[in-house]
């Protein structure tokens, strides 16, 4: 939402450091620590769990499907928070061993640890992240996050969430039917929105209400002949 303003240290979500952007924009605050969260250990001796990710494909260590360095779900596995047979009903079998093994070699041999421990080290690390990120749009923002439910939702986030909602003092967690699938349901389900900008430089006592006028008009025509593309009759358009 700003540009120019550095990291601000305070909080991620902070403004006021930079230039604001007068675009359309949805207030968000998101961290890496999903279940293909890559897991590291750098070079002062520091365990790291994201940014970045295995993604689907190939995915963690356990699904034995190419991957080879160590994820969240790799530890969630091996202390038993998922199946460490299979998952999906059965549909996907999940490797134990091989989530095992990465993880003594990338993670608790590097740090001096045994294999619980390091994969206990990692789900804290990662629920230190997620917390951060709550905070961040509440008790930063001057709101306790005891007065609010915990929504969760993605294919960790329910796993972790009772942990999370205790270390955070919320009284409730939410967790809605098919987690995994609640994002790609809300795109899906939601209308079609298009958000228009253009830049009118004109002096105030000299605009020409016809001149602006037709500038709207051009944006206008621009939705309603992209909306109309996606299938929507003119009388169903707002502008």
């Amino acid at each position: 939402m700003e540009v120019g303003g550095g990291e601000n240290f305070a909080s991620k979500t902070a403004m006021g450091r930079g230039h604001a952007l007068k675009l359309p924009a949805i207030d968000v605050s998101e961290v890496g620590a999903g279940g293909g969260s890559l897991v590291s250990v750098d070079r002062y001796g520091r365990l790291l769990v994201g940014p970045k990710s295995a993604g689907a494909v190939p995915g963690p260590v356990c699904y034995d499907l190419g991957g080879t360095q160590v994820t969240l779900t790799d530890a969630l596995v091996v202390l038993g928070y998922l199946n460490p047979a299979y998952l999906v009903g059965g549909e996907m079998l999940i490797s134990l061993g091989k989530a095992s093994e990465a993880m003594c070699r990338q993670v608790a041999e590097p740090l001096g640890k045994g294999l619980v421990e390091a994969a206990h080290g990692i789900i804290q690390v990662a629920t230190i992240n997620m917390m951060a990120a709550v905070r961040s749009v509440s008790t930063n923002r001057g709101r306790d996050p005891r007065d609010f439910d915990l929504f969760a939702f993605g294919g960790t986030g329910p796993v972790l969430a009772a942990d999370l909602a205790r270390q955070l003092g919320m009284g409730r967690v939410v967790v809605p039917m098919h987690p995994g699938l609640f994002s790609a349901f809300g795109l899906l389900h939601s209308k079609n929105e298009y958000d228009y900008v253009q830049t009118f430089l004109r002096s105030a006592g000299k605009i020409d209400s016809t001149e602006l006028e037709a500038a709207f008009q051009k944006i206008e025509d621009r939705a309603c002949k992209t909306l109309t593309a996606d299938g929507y009759c003119l009388n169903e358009i707002a502008t």
